[in-house]
């Protein structure tokens, strides 16, 4: 059935109806509070009744003071992160990183296409310079240092044009430049001594 009502009491009835919700919203997070805090109680107290009957029969109720503290745990943390999200968003704080650093898709599709060849390249040099240098055959140790060109330049290319360098890809891309230069001079000096 619907009334007709003034314009003043459409206002009036929709602030009684807010003040209403609002009432009973705080009712309830009350009640659910006070239960919280019954469990809570309940189980803080079962869990000192099992630790003082473990000290009487050790080992016969560990499992059960595990179980206890893990519901005790529960208990107390269900939403703390939650709850701790919220407050930091609340002071201002940005919600990812990956909002604060969106990452081109364009750039993410050739990078993986990169790092994708990158691995194959790297896995072919490896294993002709190590065929190379237990046959003594110079054809695979050149084709080790040709395909060292592209590997070099690939590293680089994460070492510092990379969309978002990392510390960790500064150390690993560097580490990579450095262990490839040493394999290039043992190579060059491999193929010398089987020129001989």
């Amino acid at each position: 059935m619907i009334r007709k009502i003034e314009g003043d009491k459409i206002g009036e009835q929709w602030e009684w109806c807010k003040q209403e919700v609002k009432m009973r919203a705080i009712e309830r997070s009350t009640v659910v509070r006070y239960e919280q805090k019954i469990i809570q109680k309940t189980l803080s107290s079962n869990l000192e009744k099992l630790i003082r009957e473990e000290c009487n029969a050790p080992g016969v109720f560990s499992e059960d003071i595990r179980n206890t503290k893990q519901k005790l745990d529960d208990e107390c943390y269900r939403g703390a992160l939650l709850r701790a999200r919220v407050d930091r968003l609340a002071g201002g704080e940005a919600p990812t990183k990956r909002l604060s650093f969106p990452y081109p898709s364009g750039n993410m599709a050739s990078e993986v296409c990169l790092l994708a060849f990158l691995t194959v390249v790297e896995n072919v040099r490896l294993t002709l310079g190590k065929r190379g240098n237990l046959t003594e055959r110079s054809p695979c140790l050149v084709l080790s240092l040709v395909l060292t060109v592209p590997a070099v330049l690939g590293a680089v290319y994460f070492l510092v044009w990379q969309t978002y360098v990392l510390r960790l890809d500064l150390v690993l891309a560097a580490g990579q430049v450095a262990l490839q230069a040493l394999q290039t001079l043992l190579a060059i000096g491999t193929l010398a001594s089987v020129a001989k």
